[in-house]
């Protein structure tokens, strides 16, 4: 006999498999659209208060460089919109290390406080 606490066991079970499935997926479109360190470094710091032209020259690339990047990763629902600069500026939705992507070791070296 299934009891409710049984049926509750088994659909956490079951959410917590999409959920992996969920994180693999994305952790993989990441790592195809992610492609380079420079991409790896914009999208870390892409965190809705840097801005595209302090990140474009962070990583020594041009500010539409940055606002080609940001457009595609949206798109692919990498990153989402802030409210600052009416919706131009962009936030990633987590950090790269927390989904077990290497960074580059300067980047790494920026990131170890969080």
């Amino acid at each position: 006999m299934i009891t409710e606490s049984n049926r509750a066991i088994e659909l956490l079970e079951e959410i917590l498999l999409w959920m992996k499935y969920d994180y693999l997926e994305t952790k993989k479109k990441l790592l195809e659209i992610l492609d380079t360190d420079e991409k790896k470094t914009a999208y870390e710091l892409s965190d809705g208060i840097n801005s595209g032209r302090s990140i474009a020259r962070e990583i020594g690339v041009g500010n539409k460089t940055i606002g080609n990047w940001w457009k595609k990763w949206f798109e692919a629902g990498l990153i989402e919109q802030t409210e600052k600069y009416r919706g131009g500026q962009y936030k990633k939705l987590c950090s790269l290390t927390k989904m077990g992507i290497k960074l580059s070791e300067k980047e790494e070296g920026n990131n170890e406080n969080e």
